[in-house]
């Protein structure tokens, strides 16, 4: 019994150290991880984002647009990837959402 219990203690001290080696390797990592984000904000600081015109559609950052389910006149803020459009009310502060092509109407450009 002595042996078996011996035995067991030598393998959980063994997986110890070597959980302690591989937290201190991912520890390593997320230095690296910080400073590849502390080089791209100081990219997207000298480089801001341009405004983006999407491919897809006729709607562009700054236009007017309205809300199809409930008929309220929104911003257009920034158009993602994906093609989604950030709208905020014209004098608001805060964007309200994502929308859809569908679920948005072009009003009018803003020049």
């Amino acid at each position: 019994m002595d042996v078996l219990v011996s035995i067991i203690i030598i393998v959980f001290g063994i997986l110890q150290i070597v959980l302690f080696f591989k937290i201190w390797g991912m520890t390593n990592n997320i230095f690296e991880i910080k400073e590849l984000i502390k080089k791209y904000s100081i990219e997207e600081k000298v480089n801001p984002k341009q405004q983006k015109p999407t491919t897809k559609t006729d709607i562009q950052i700054e236009d007017l647009v309205i809300e199809l389910k409930s008929k309220r006149q929104l911003k257009v803020v920034d158009i993602t990837e994906d093609g989604r459009f950030q709208c905020k009310t014209p004098g608001g502060i805060a964007p309200i959402g994502f929308f859809e092509r569908d679920e948005i109407e072009l009003v009018r450009k803003e020049k």
